[in-house]
This record gives structure tokens, sequence and C-alpha cells, in this order.
């Protein structure tokens, strides 16, 4: 599956079931900035670093990122005398809070893009960097659930990314609508950093979307 989403109707699928998800998961997200707050600002910066080494190195070695529907490595490095305490960035688990203010959402972000990941909100690539690590950053959604509105999004308009390190805001300045196998436009923007967003479309389809709708935004 082409940029970390598998697209599926959900005509057969408890629709309600995957909002109770999310908001178990938004809820889990906050209690995680929360904490984060109580940190001193050195700690933040540490954990910003270790966790996203990972990240970092397998975007710059593979040069183009994409999904094999598998499950992605963690982005926290266990095997580091440093590896951070406090943020344990596991797949599946809430790391952040993406808010889009022109549509009215705030959803949660989890690491991963596997099935069981994007059940419970947004799923952030394993596989591209963190927010402020001068490289592509990938999240992907389903168009039934966290992404419904996502065609109503026009150039200007802005995401905020929340993460226990931070806060990034990021600008839309283009989109594209691509074939769901195509996975050359995803690949290393290094040095620049590029918040990507994907979801499947048509966004009203039924069954197996063919194509996937793309949002490029920048920071500002």
């Amino acid at each position: 599956m082409a940029i970390g989403v598998g697209c599926i109707g959900y005509a057969a699928y408890d629709l309600y079931s995957y909002k109770l998800d999310e908001d178990r998961t938004l809820n889990q997200a906050e209690k995680l900035l929360e904490e984060a707050k109580k940190l001193p600002q050195h700690n933040k910066k540490d954990n910003l670093h270790n966790s996203t080494d990972k990240n970092v190195a397998n975007a710059k070695n593979s040069g183009e990122i994409n999904s094999n529907g598998k499950e992605q490595p963690s982005v926290n490095d266990e095997d580091s005398d440093s590896s951070p305490n406090k943020y344990h960035f596991n797949t599946n688990d809430a790391i952040g809070i993406l808010t889009i203010p022109k549509i009215g959402a705030k959803l949660p972000i989890v690491e991963g893009t596997n099935p069981k990941d994007l059940k419970k909100g947004v799923g952030h690539h394993s596989t591209t960097v963190l927010p402020g690590q001068q490289d592509m950053v990938l999240l992907s959604g389903h168009r039934d659930t966290v992404f419904r509105k996502m065609g109503q999004l026009k150039n200007g308009d802005r995401f905020t990314v929340e993460l226990p390190y931070g806060t990034y805001t990021y600008e839309m300045r283009d989109h594209k609508i691509v074939d769901a196998d195509d996975t050359s436009i995803i690949k290393s923007t290094a040095p620049d950093e590029v918040l990507v967003i994907s979801t499947c479309y048509p966004f009203h389809y039924l069954g197996d979307a063919p194509q996937r709708y793309v949002i490029y935004a920048y920071p500002v």
C-alpha cells in the first residue's frame, strides 16, 4: 500500500467504535503533553534528538519512503544509553496532537501507519522524521474518520503539530492526487522540512480507493 495508508470504505465497519478509539487516544495524547510541560526545557531537547535518531537514519538511508504494510520499527532506541526515559515513541503509542483550525479538527497522532494504528487516529510514518528534524514528516489517516473533511482545505490553511518537546505550525502550499501505488513522490526533502499529509481519494469512493490525496505544508 502506498503512502502508508490502506483505503477501504467503512460501510461494513462500526464507525462509532473508531470514534471511541480516537477519543480515547486523544485523551492519552493530552495527558502526555501535560506531563511534558512539567519537564525542564533541556530534557525536552534531549528527548527530541534521541527519539528521532532512528527515523533520520531510516529516511536518509532509504532515500525513498514507502509502506509495505509490515510492522514499522519503533522510534524509541532502547539500545542507546541516552535513550529518553520519558517519551517512548513505540508503534501504536499516542505521541501528539494534530490541529487543523480550518475544519475544526483536533486529532491524536499515533506512531505507525498499520491498521491498528490508524484505527486510533492520524498515523506518523515511522520511517520519516518528526517535526523539527528538517526533512519529510509524513502523516496518514482514513478519509472516513480523521480526514473526512480534507477536501475543504486550501492553500494557506494551517496545521499545528504538538509533541512533548515542542509545537510546530505549517502552512499548506500544494496538493496532489496520485495513484495508490505511486511511491515516487515520497522521499527525503532534507534540508527542507515538509509536512506531508495523505489520505485516500476519491473521498466518497466505496471500496478500495484507487488514488491518494496528498497535501504539502511548510513551516511558518
